[in-house]
Formats: structure tokens, sequence, C-alpha cells
């Protein structure tokens, strides 16, 4: 069987994705090597750009109040040593 194509490819980081996230109701978060967050949409678009880190960013995460969590590896230090969360309806 012929591998299927992706519905979309997402586009916009500078660096290595590292992690993912669904933003219920909202689309996709992604962390990345280029120190940023993005919000992207369910059709691929980048909604949002959450710059501003010092470092690395490996992980994001959805929270129940509707704004997301940023942040190192887990069950590790960052590189800076901070997480952020961030409201991505702003």
């Amino acid at each position: 069987m012929p591998p299927r194509p992706y519905p979309a490819v997402m586009r916009g980081h500078g660096d290595t994705v590292r992690g993912l996230a669904l933003m219920p109701g909202v689309g996709y978060l992604s962390a990345s090597h280029d120190c940023t967050a993005r919000l992207w949409t369910h059709g691929g678009d980048s909604a949002a750009i959450f710059a501003g880190h010092t470092a690395l960013v490996y992980a994001v995460a959805a929270l129940a109040s509707g704004k997301a969590l940023t942040g190192p590896r887990p069950h590790h230090v960052s590189h800076n040593r901070n997480f952020s969360t961030l409201d991505p309806k702003r």
C-alpha cells in the first residue's frame, strides 16, 4: 500500500519542532528549537507566534482554561529554567 499524503504541512518554524499539542476548538500548538511556540489552525495556517523565550522550547500543552503552557522537556530543567503560560485568544 503506498503512503498516504499528509492533509496539511505546517511550515513556519525556523528550526526543529520538538512538541505538539491539540488545542481543542482552536487548532494545534507547536514547540521549537527556534525559541518560539506557535498556534496553528486546523487548516495549517499559523494563527499566532509566541516569541520571547530565551531558550529552546521543548514542550507545549493545552490547559483547560484555554491557555497554553510552554516549557522544557518533561522531568528536566530547561536551558533557562523557566516555563510560560500563553493566552492564544489575545
